[in-house]
């Protein structure tokens, strides 16, 4: 079930039933309607798509100003339940591939919502013009049962689907659960491909890291590289001064190797541990996570001042202050600021040290 493009969205369920159009202003020449049979025969849903999409203003006449219905009695929601420009919910753009499998899962009705003699058919057979029929990449008209026969959505290991492919669980629900990320991050690819027999990882473009492009690799285990939301390579080579922290030789100069993230399987990430920040963070200014703004060199570089210190590791544990936006390449000031421990003080500009520690009670400026 491909996302349908804007300009195939718009009002696919106008004027469905004839109806009174007293009220309605000059008749809409891209929308010629008969006040006693309503639109013409097969006007939904390719003609009526035209229309909109040459004048979608002109409909408002009849349906309202905000397409809830209006003198006409019948809201464009009828059919679009994401609202006028959006066939499909809203959270679905983007990704109407997969997530159409979780809504007919979950849904009370399964496939109900989605039969409807405009959209996909009242027999989820198609329409032409407007939403394909479920065998075009179902081998039979599905069920909400049979959606889950080859894996949870996220895939979680459990029956009827078993711990087997496609249904090993990794880290999907660790993924799945940041925000803004759905299965086509990881599996961009269309949906005529979604029961090919294999499992393809192709990340969406936008998360390749600065160092190049993201891949899935299984030669020395199961883990990502070059994935920006890690960071690209990360590991620095360092020398170590004070315990086991590490550091760098000096602001300027620093290198990093390439490394890959823990292993899709078995690996993790503990965010109150110091030293696992580095799976994802490396001091310098050439990757898109690391971290060199104000006066990180001074605390983490040369004084071994931990990442924990500072930043508030149950913040950190908490999807919209450390992954507010998994797209984007830049920390933003606010983003950082949102994670620190709230005794610092801390406005974008300076810190205010409330706590026992270093300058106590005094203000200094982090720029």
């Amino acid at each position: 079930m491909p996302q349908i493009k804007k300009a195939t969205l718009l009002l696919v369920g106008l004027l469905m039933l004839p109806a009174s159009f007293i009220g309605c202003s000059d008749p809409n020449p891209q929308a010629p309607f008969n006040a006693d049979t309503g639109h013409a025969a097969g006007w939904l849903p390719a003609e009526h798509m035209t229309a909109a999409t040459t004048d979608i203003n002109s409909c408002s006449s009849c349906h309202g100003a905000d397409y809830s219905g209006g003198v006409s009695g019948v809201s464009c929601t009828s059919c679009h339940m994401g609202g006028v420009t959006n066939i499909h919910p809203a959270g679905w753009l983007g990704d109407a591939c997969s997530n159409h499998g979780t809504y007919v899962l979950t849904s009370p009705t399964g496939t109900s919502g989605c039969a409807n003699a405009y959209c996909h058919g009242t027999n989820l057979g198609g329409v032409p013009q407007s939403g394909p029929s479920c065998t075009k990449c179902h081998p039979t008209i599905p069920t909400q049962p049979s959606c889950g026969t080859c894996h949870g959505i996220p895939p979680d290991g459990l029956s009827p689907a078993g711990n087997a492919y496609p249904n090993l669980p990794g880290n999907h629900a660790a993924h799945t659960a940041l925000i803004g990320v759905t299965c086509a991050t990881c599996h961009n690819r269309s949906c005529d491909q979604h029961m090919n027999g294999t499992v393809d990882v192709l990340f969406d473009p936008a998360y390749n890291a600065e160092t190049g492009i993201a891949s899935f690799q299984t030669a020395s285990g199961s883990t990502c590289g070059n994935v920006s939301c890690h960071g690209g390579p990360r590991t620095q080579r360092i020398r170590t001064t004070q315990g086991s922290y590490t550091q760098v030789t000096s602001a300027s100069t620093w290198t990093s190797d390439p490394s890959s993230t823990p292993d899709w399987y078995t690996g993790s990430i503990n965010m109150n541990d110091t030293a696992q920040c580095f799976s994802c963070h490396v001091y310098g200014n050439t990757l898109y996570n690391g971290y060199f703004s104000g006066q990180h060199y001074f605390h983490a570089v040369e004084n071994g001042v931990t990442c924990i210190s500072c930043h508030d590791t149950l913040k950190l544990t908490n999807a919209s202050f450390h992954f507010p936006d998994l797209r984007s390449h830049v920390i933003s000031s606010s983003t950082a600021s949102a994670s620190t421990n709230s005794w610092l003080n801390y406005n974008g500009t300076t810190c205010t040290n409330a706590n026992i520690g270093c300058h106590q009670g005094e203000t200094r400026s982090w720029r």
